[in-house]
């Protein structure tokens, strides 16, 4: 699975210009998570920001507190839910590791919620 790129250097909904933490641009993910540079999983199972960013979202629908300390936040609370057709949902780790189902920032924006609240 070669060309797929790590949404916090990509994605259109919350990292559009490159990472908001390292200034980096269309990072590819190594196959080996566990040389990620942007996540190293608990316990080294490798990388699982996809399901930290949906931890996040579910958090935030049930009006829990979201961690978000980096430079990206959310800034609204909840708003009519929006669909977005992402033209980089081919090449997104994200995308991949959810299948057939939204990737978070899809998924939040799809409940109406913030994209942004996948930033942590």
């Amino acid at each position: 699975m070669s060309g797929t790129f790590c949404p916090a250097s990509m994605c259109p909904l919350f990292a559009p210009n490159g990472s908001p933490w390292t200034g980096e641009k269309d990072s590819e993910c190594p196959q080996d998570f566990n040389k990620c540079r942007w996540w190293q999983g608990f316990g080294g199972e490798g990388c699982d920001g996809c399901t930290a960013a949906v931890s996040q979202i579910t958090d935030a629908a049930f009006g829990r507190p979201v961690l978000q300390i980096g430079p990206v936040r959310a800034k609204r609370g909840f708003a009519a839910p929006k669909f977005f057709d992402c033209p980089r949902a081919a090449e997104c780790q994200w995308q991949r590791e959810s299948g057939e189902k939204l990737c978070p920032p899809r998924l939040a924006l799809s409940l109406g919620l913030d994209p942004k609240i996948v930033a942590y």
